[in-house]
């Protein structure tokens, strides 16, 4: 599974110590916003031990965010 992640804040709600000290933030900030691909993979097995419908099991694993955490 997959999907598009964009993150964005906008600069002008930030407060930093030079904010206060000379009315800017002090910090260069080029680039507010960014997007990137993250993605998860799967397994689940189950089955039954018996012929009892009450005696199923499941296993499974995951792991997400793969390529960033």
């Amino acid at each position: 599974m997959g999907g598009w992640v964009q993150r964005r804040f906008d600069p002008s709600k930030m407060t930093t110590n030079t904010t206060y000290e000379t009315g800017g933030t002090g910090e260069n900030l080029a680039n507010t916003s960014f997007g990137y691909i993250d993605g998860s993979v799967g397994l689940s097995y189950n089955s039954q031990m018996r012929d009892r419908a009450s005696d199923n099991y499941y296993l499974g694993i995951a792991y997400h965010h793969f390529n960033r955490p």
